[in-house]
């Protein structure tokens, strides 16, 4: 039970904000106004925009700003065009990824604020953009009126419960995007005195946990998930799920722990192992099978780390029975998967060979494409066939995982299944193709950091790893060391200036083979690329290399990088498709590498 809230005039105070909003917009017609609206909380906000739309007497024309916005000025321009609206709301300065930058061009131009935008220009905000804005921007905000709407005590109480519950549970892929707002409600309750219940105390620090968790602070996670074990130890409570989840949480926080330090981590995989049994028992004593059968695949994980084959076959048993009741042929897939690895491990060649083929017919009635799945089980088969000398067959099996996988969810596997392949086609006087593959493995070592770059290939963009257990699915790229080393990042910068600039269609670079023109571009043009807008654009590169059929490379190439299963083999349809991205806020910035080629081509 949480305190009686004590009583608050946010509701009379919202009022007043609303009226003196629309008094604002009504005396400011014709006229440059600019007005700062407060206001913490996504649902608040929407209901009180909503409501200012009933009761306003002009018109309100609604502007959402885009993450790359690099000019607050140049963004209402653009969209507004010739369009003179009565009056204006800015939302989505929450998400801007330049805000400082956006603010302070805002400040430097605020006198083309008045003089070209003849109407009033409402910036909605939180807590965290005004007090940025005031720092950096204090002419700007001094310049502004600003009203503030609220929540009361109980809707704040109600708001903290609501949200903390939703997080309190045994998805690991629910989302935290309000997190922020949460932080924001508990201290609006401290700066009021209003004391909580220890269940709402409790789930905040899991919460808090849960946020360094997904930022991969783990040592701050687990001491946040700690102070919520105590708070929960003292109030006495008796729900088993809820410890379950907890300890499930702490489990995960020391796996990770573990691959984040490959050399020192059998400390972290034994308490990874210790706590996620621990939660397993607690959901056998709340009689949440269906919860076990979700989370047992962390805990075999741990045992394949620890090598503890005996005991993952004994898991893997009981998961099967569990995953037929509960779960898809996916988990029994995985679990198949499970013994035919623990059979590879202790030489039963034949046994593996047959329970990996078992694992792959069920991954294939999967309606989901599961690529890291398939090539670990073909791995397998691969190496029990390659014991049991049927060599043909390894290589056929290793060619179809590594063509249906990609190295992001498990780039280990992927360069393991290389490195066989590799060493199959040598065995076979296939040393072209061993060589192919000797060279795209060192590639992935590179771009994973598992090995330093040694010089005799193109540099590429570091890539992270794709950890499945998160909720990002962001694409990222890192610009190389060697490139911001050798001097070179410059270079990458007079690119990206250049590509912001209108009256620069094409750039070309030149130089002498091997003076690094290819390292540059995809080790520091790309990856800056996706992470820096152009202008007020999302930047989309595509890296074209080959140029025997150019125009349906380039097509595929597109169509890959926008994610889209149609075909792009026309220049008519790659041109309406560019068009498209141009008014999706995307520009797409066509990279011809090795372009020489084109012209070496033999004509036809």
């Amino acid at each position: 039970m949480t305190h009686t809230p004590q009583p608050d005039d946010s509701i009379a105070d919202n009022q007043k904000s609303l009226n003196a909003l629309v008094r604002s917009l009504r005396l400011s017609q014709g006229q440059f106004r600019l007005i700062l609206v407060r206001c913490n909380y996504g649902e608040l906000r929407q209901r009180m925009v909503q409501r200012l739309g009933e009761v306003s007497p002009v018109p309100i024309r609604e502007l959402v700003l885009p993450e790359s916005v690099e000019s607050l000025y140049r963004f209402i321009q653009t969209e507004l065009a010739d369009e003179t609206p009565q009056a204006v709301i800015v939302l989505g300065l929450e998400s801007v990824r330049n805000l400082t930058g956006v603010f302070k061009s805002s400040n430097y131009i605020r006198e083309e604020l008045s003089h070209n935008f003849s109407f009033p220009l409402i910036l909605w905000m939180n807590d965290p953009v005004w007090q940025r804005l005031i720092r950096v921007a204090p002419d700007l905000e001094s310049w502004a009126t600003t009203v503030e709407f609220q929540w009361t005590t109980a809707e704040l109480l109600k708001f903290l419960t609501q949200e903390t519950e939703k997080l309190f549970r045994a998805d690991l892929t629910v989302s935290l995007d309000n997190y922020e707002e949460i932080e924001l409600a508990w201290t609006a309750l401290q700066k009021r005195g209003q004391a909580i219940a220890p269940e709402l105390a409790a789930n905040l620090e899991f919460v808090r946990g849960f946020n360094d968790f997904k930022h991969h602070r783990f040592d701050e996670a687990l001491a946040h998930y700690q102070n919520c074990r105590d708070v929960l130890i003292d109030a006495h409570t008796e729900e088993l799920e809820r410890q379950g989840i907890l300890l499930l949480h702490i489990a995960l926080c020391y796996s990770r722990k573990a691959e984040q330090n490959s050399e020192k981590n059998e400390q972290d995989w034994r308490r990874s192992r210790k706590y996620f049994q621990e939660s397993i028992q607690k959901f056998i004593d709340a009689k949440r099978f269906d919860l076990i059968a979700q989370q047992i695949k962390y805990l075999a994980e741990t045992l394949r780390q620890l090598q503890a084959w005996n005991e993952l076959k004994r898991l893997a048993e009981k998961a099967q029975k569990l995953h037929q009741k509960y779960c898809t042929s996916l988990q029994v897939a995985q679990d198949y998967g499970i013994l035919a690895e623990v059979a590879l491990k202790q030489s039963r060649w034949q046994e593996a060979k047959q329970l990996a083929q078992q694992a792959l017919t069920l991954l294939n009635q999967s309606p989901e494409p599961h690529p890291r799945e398939q090539g670990f089980y073909h791995f397998i088969l691969a190496s029990a066939c390659q014991s049991l000398g049927e060599i043909k067959a390894a290589i056929a099996h290793l060619e179809q995982g590594i063509e249906g996988n990609q190295p992001d969810y498990d780039p280990q596997l992927y360069i393991d299944s290389l490195a066989m392949l590799r060493s199959l086609y040598f065995e076979q006087g296939e040393y072209l193709k061993a060589f192919e593959l000797k060279q795209t493995k060192r590639s992935i070592e590179y771009q994973y950091g598992f090995q330093a770059f040694a010089g005799a290939s193109h540099l590429q963009a570091k890539k992270p790893l794709i950890n499945v257990a998160e909720t990002s699915t962001d694409k990222q790229a890192i610009i190389a060391q060697e490139i911001a080393a050798s001097g070179r990042e410059y270079f990458v910068k007079k690119l990206i200036k250049r590509l912001c600039r209108s009256d620069h269609k094409l750039t070309i670079i030149y130089g002498q083979s091997g003076v690094g023109k290819s390292s540059i571009i995809q080790a520091g043009l790309v990856p800056a690329l996706i992470q820096k807008p152009i202008g007020e654009r999302e930047a989309l590169p595509v890296v074209i290399r080959v140029y025997t059929n150019w125009v349906e490379t380039l097509g595929m190439s597109l169509a890959e990088v926008l994610g889209v299963g149609e075909s792009l083999n026309s220049t008519e349809v790659i041109i309406q498709k560019l068009r498209l991205n141009a008014v999706r806020n995307l520009v797409t910035v066509l990279i011809f590498d090795q372009f020489e080629e084109f012209f070496l081509l033999p004509k036809i």
